[in-house]
Parts: structure tokens; C-alpha cells; sequence
């Protein structure tokens, strides 16, 4: 089937069939598929998206896209610290506006400094 698609940049003429289609939304390995669906499977299959890229897993971890943003969860980070989960709008640890695990220390101090947490010691009181 002949479709007509905008990129964001300019239209084009995609002739992808059906079957193809749905099984890409359903399931795509952008390490090992071209855009025309051939695979080439050789090294990493990373990213995958799930459901039309509602999920992503990348080599460092998942990102699930919700409402107004993306939980993310990364196993492998940059050395600043490994293991990280957090909310983000744009899917970054800097657009983060909820922290679940390995919340940075500026952030904690920030919020310490504010009254807006008890510290540790604190918690166990009550």
C-alpha cells in the first residue's frame, strides 16, 4: 500500500506493506533492521522499540513513554552512577522532575537545604 508521510522535514512516498507496518510497530530491532525491513544480524540489536516505540530498550537501559513524559530506568550510566530511575518530560536525567533511584546529591542537598526532607536519621524516629 502507496502512503504519503511527513518526517518532520519534507513529504514522501512510503510503499511499506501492511504486514511489515504492523509487526515494525509491534516490534522493531534498529540494530539489525534497515529502514526497509532487511535484517543484518550482526552485534548489538539495540534499540528496540515495543509498541509503536512506547517502550525502548537501549544498551543502557528502558524508557517507557507515558503521559507528559518518560520513566526511565538505566542499569549502565556514564560512571556517575550506575543504577538510575526517574521521571522525565524529555527523557533526560536533566529534565528529571521525579527521582525513584540514584538520586544525584544536588538534588538531595537541594532539597535538604529547603526543609522539604528529614534526613535519614530522622525517619526512623517516627
Amino acid at each position: 500500500m502507496k502512503t504519503y508521510e511527513w518526517n518532520g522535514e519534507y513529504w514522501y512516498e512510503c510503499t511499506r506493506s501492511i504486514p511489515l507496518r504492523i509487526r515494525r510497530w509491534l516490534v522493531w530491532l534498529g540494530g539489525w533492521e534497515n529502514s526497509l525491513g532487511k535484517f543484518k544480524i550482526e552485534g548489538d540489536p539495540t534499540p528496540i522499540g515495543l509498541l509503536g516505540h512506547r517502550v525502548e530498550i537501549q544498551r543502557w537501559g528502558i524508557t517507557i513513554r507515558s503521559h507528559g513524559g518518560y520513566y526511565c530506568l538505566v542499569w549502565r550510566g556514564d560512571g556517575n552512577s550506575a543504577r538510575r530511575a526517574y521521571f522525565s518530560t524529555n527523557g533526560s536525567p536533566s529534565g528529571a522532575t521525579r527521582w525513584f533511584l540514584g538520586t544525584p546529591r544536588s538534588v538531595v542537598e537541594a532539597a535538604e537545604s529547603r526543609g522539604r526532607v528529614r534526613p535519614v536519621a530522622d525517619r526512623t524516629a517516627n
